[in-house]
């Protein structure tokens, strides 16, 4: 997992964010291969999770985090 990655996972640790606040949060362009890259695995792989994943463009879309990445963080240090 790469340092951007464990960044997003650690800014949505306390609360859902939608894709334009979490890159704001890590201080990065959130453009579409920068979710791409940085985003769209952590779904793949369950750390994070949709809150309206019947509507993945919703314009009220946030993500949060899911019980395996709270135990990812928890597991490397905050």
């Amino acid at each position: 997992m790469s340092d951007t990655q464990i960044e997003v996972l650690k800014a949505l640790e306390d609360i859902a964010l939608s894709r334009k606040d979490i890159f704001a949060a890590i201080g990065m362009n959130g453009d579409s291969r920068s979710f791409k890259r940085h985003i769209e695995p952590l779904l793949a792989d369950g750390f994070i999770e949709m809150t309206v994943p019947d509507k993945p463009n919703s314009r009220l879309q946030k993500y949060r985090l899911t019980d395996s990445g709270k135990a990812f963080i928890g597991d490397n240090g905050k």
